[in-house]
């Protein structure tokens, strides 16, 4: 069984790196990772921008914890993989937002619980051999923060020790924003002297972890457990200089932890890094548990005991509203926009009998319609002729259309109910037909379409005179065509020289659009990469070149796998490619 920990620095740009960028699927990262419970930390989303990829993925069960004081920052999630489920789910470290009844921070916590919780900073899930914080642990930027930080550090140790006390194991996997020892810096030295310092332990947060492990305390840090002396094991790098490549830098640290209780010991199986997962600044840390282990029983009979019996749960709580399948959004109960716009079904038999009578009427009346049309299309010359001149036949029709309209009305006084829908039906086609169209105005695609020529004559009908009557169409002839008429002369030089032209324009086109191509290093000969001033100054936003190989040592062996001393302004490069005075 396997946990993993991992700061991602933003669920939604995480898919941006490589490799995950090829699939662009959220499931083919926890795939990837190859763990049974995923604890995600500074996922920096609001609820309302997780997209149901991330939320419903298949095969796992999320826990989602988010930042109700500030949008988009910090937050936490959990993804257990099925079929391993928890008795319960709990949202922060003080129960504030659950209500928690049998654990309150001591009076030494000096921040109110809801201030504490209000970040999305934990998610505690309860299975029966143990139970899990997810933790992002506050960062000590300031003097406030530095309070909080403390206050909420006190808080985990007061949680955690009380879930000890009572017989139940504990693991903390998340970003503790701390290092513990020398080894887990780069450079100890300088680091001491920023802070003022002469022991590395003086800073509190690094006071407390140490109390926090064992032997001090009741935690053991499981990857320090299976490599006690090994250096440069740091899991947070300085990505603007791609230091993680080579691991090598000034920010470089071990602040990603996985702490389980010494009571666990016996699961224990290995713990380590994974500097090759990219998509943060951080990288995952996992921690690995015996799938079976041998016990004795009361009695004093060995027994094979599988840690997968006590990860299931059939026990649950009320519905857990930190569970995304609970999300109503993705619960199917949510109405959708479209329900708004939807036809309402009959409510019973009675009004499904009058909208068949009515329909049947609205038949009838397109029965006559359709008639009517052959009607006045019969009798238009007529009309045009006389305007005043009614048709027989369109009156008579007229009369059955009243006839109608009446019967209906009878039907719907007789059941009670009044339905106006055929009879604006009827009246609609009765306006419509009475517009009668000339055949012989002009559509509006024939404006568009190529004139045919007719190989012999033709006449229009002789014109009465009248204003209305559209005037004769005048005869046109087509000339014979000769199949004898040998092909047009094609001049070839004229189509080669505007096939070259248009050739010309595309190239000077794509070089328009195409980036601009980066001098090479002196050292390696390869392309640099291009960096922009962000710091603020006389050049600010002025854009340079660099060596494009990741940092590292410059007195090594290996010093010529790393950075060259390579460094041009792009305004300098500019001038020296045009070969505007430039040398």
């Amino acid at each position: 069984m396997r946990i993993v920990t991992w700061n991602i620095n933003g669920i939604s740009t995480i898919l941006q790196y490589h490799p995950w960028c090829e699939s662009k699927k959220f499931k083919v990262l926890l795939d990837a990772l190859d763990a049974d419970i995923i604890c995600l930390q500074e996922i920096k989303c609001r609820r309302t921008k997780v997209t149901k990829e991330f939320a419903i993925v298949d095969g796992y069960d999320a826990y989602f914890s988010f930042s109700r004081s500030k949008h988009g920052y910090s937050g936490v999630a959990v993804y257990v993989r099925q079929p391993l489920k928890p008795i319960s789910a709990e949202e922060g470290i003080t129960g504030y937002w659950t209500q928690h009844e049998t654990f309150e921070p001591s009076l030494a916590i000096a921040t109110d619980s809801m201030v504490l919780d209000a970040e999305g900073r934990c998610i505690i899930l309860e299975f029966e051999l143990f139970v899990l914080f997810c933790i992002y642990f506050p960062n000590d930027a300031s003097e406030e923060r530095r309070m909080y930080k403390m206050d909420y550090h006190q808080c985990v140790q007061e949680r955690a020790e009380q879930l000890l006390r009572q017989g139940k194991q504990v693991i903390i996997a998340g970003d503790v924003n701390a290092m513990h020892r020398e080894i887990d810096c780069c450079d100890p030295k300088n680091n001491m002297k920023e802070w003022g310092i002469s022991n590395f332990q003086d800073v509190p947060a690094r006071r407390w972890i140490d109390d926090f492990l064992f032997p001090k305390g009741p935690m053991v840090d499981m990857t320090r457990y299976y490599h006690p002396t090994r250096k440069g094991m740091f899991t947070c790098w300085n990505t603007k200089i791609d230091a993680r490549a080579s691991n090598y830098g000034k920010c470089r640290t071990r602040i990603d932890y996985v702490l389980a209780s010494k009571g666990l010991e016996p699961w224990f199986k290995n713990s380590d890094i994974q500097p090759d997962f990219r998509g943060s600044d951080h990288c995952p840390v996992y921690a690995d548990f015996h799938d079976t282990i041998e016990k004795f029983d009361p009695v004093g009979t060995k027994v094979h005991d599988r840690i997968r019996d006590h990860l299931t749960s059939d026990i649950c709580s009320d519905p857990c509203q930190i569970a995304a399948v609970n999300f109503e959004e993705y619960s199917s109960k949510q109405k959708k926009l479209s329900n708004f716009f939807s036809a309402k079904r009959p409510a019973d038999d009675d009004h499904a009998s009058i909208e068949s009578q009515a329909s049947t009427t609205a038949s009838q009346v397109s029965t006559f319609d359709s008639s009517e049309n052959d009607c006045i299309s019969q009798t238009v010359g007529a009309t045009k002729a006389d305007p005043s001149v009614i048709p027989i036949e369109l009156s008579t029709q007229v009369s059955k259309l009243d006839t109608l309209t009446q019967a209906n009305a009878t039907n719907s006084v007789a059941t009670g109910k009044t339905y106006y829908s055929n009879t604006k039906r009827k009246k609609l086609s009765v306006s419509k037909s009475k517009s009668p169209v000339d055949s012989n105005q002009s559509s509006l695609s024939s404006f568009f379409s190529k004139a045919s020529v007719k190989k012999t004559s033709t006449t229009s009908s002789v014109s009465d005179g009248s204003k209305n009557t559209p005037p004769a169409v005048a005869e046109m002839h087509a000339p014979p065509i000769d199949s004898k008429q040998d092909d047009e002369y094609v001049d070839i030089e004229q189509l080669m020289k505007q096939h070259e032209q248009t050739v010309k324009a595309g190239t000077q086109w794509n070089a328009l659009f195409t980036p601009r191509k980066a001098p090479t290093c002196n050292v390696h000969k390869e392309p640099c990469k291009e960096f922009v001033v962000n710091k603020k100054g006389v050049n600010h936003g002025r854009r340079f070149y660099l060596c494009s190989r990741p940092v590292g040592p410059q007195d090594g062996p290996d010093s010529n796998d790393y950075r060259c001393d390579y460094f041009m302004w792009q305004t300098e490069f500019d001038k020296k490619r045009s070969g505007n005075g430039y040398k």
